[in-house]
Formats: structure tokens, C-alpha cells, sequence
């Protein structure tokens, strides 16, 4: 991510797959430490994360579900409202 500034808020849908799954969505700085965690969010649900996040240059967002979906055609939207730094 080559933005800098701070994320106002995060939205997140995890689809209903036929199995159980949930997704955590994990933010890295430049050095790998973890700088955000949103816990793990529960299938078929949006989420709206307030946050007051500052991001670090090079930052990396990560998905991690666990589980196996089971099922094709879905997919995870993580979306992000930005403040220019």
C-alpha cells in the first residue's frame, strides 16, 4: 500500500460459503509488525471498522480466511475510506 495517511474506516463482507469460515483482515508495517488485527469476523456479514489508523509507506494488507470456502463465485470485499496525510 503506497498510501500514507489514516484510514478512516474499513468495510469488510465475508460471503456465506457452504462451510464454517471466518477472515481476519491484519495490517503489517514495513518491518512485518502487526499494526492492525480486526479479529476474526464471522461468515455472511459486513462489517463497517471505524478506525483512526495511521498507515505507515509500504504498509501490506492481508486476508486470512480459515476454513475452506467450499464453494466458488464469492468473494471477500475490503474496502477502505482514506484521509490524505
Amino acid at each position: 500500500m503506497g498510501f500514507i495517511g489514516k484510514i478512516e474506516q474499513i468495510h469488510l463482507r465475508v460471503p456465506d460459503w457452504t462451510n464454517t469460515v471466518t477472515g481476519t483482515l491484519t495490517m503489517e508495517d514495513v518491518d512485518g509488525y502487526e499494526i492492525y488485527s480486526s479479529g476474526a469476523k464471522d461468515q455472511n456479514a459486513n462489517y463497517n471498522i471505524d478506525r483512526e489508523q495511521l498507515v505507515p509507506a509500504n504498509s501490506k494488507v492481508i486476508f486470512t480466511l480459515s476454513g475452506v470456502p467450499e464453494r466458488s463465485g464469492e468473494n471477500v470485499v475490503v474496502t477502505f475510506l482514506l484521509r490524505e496525510k
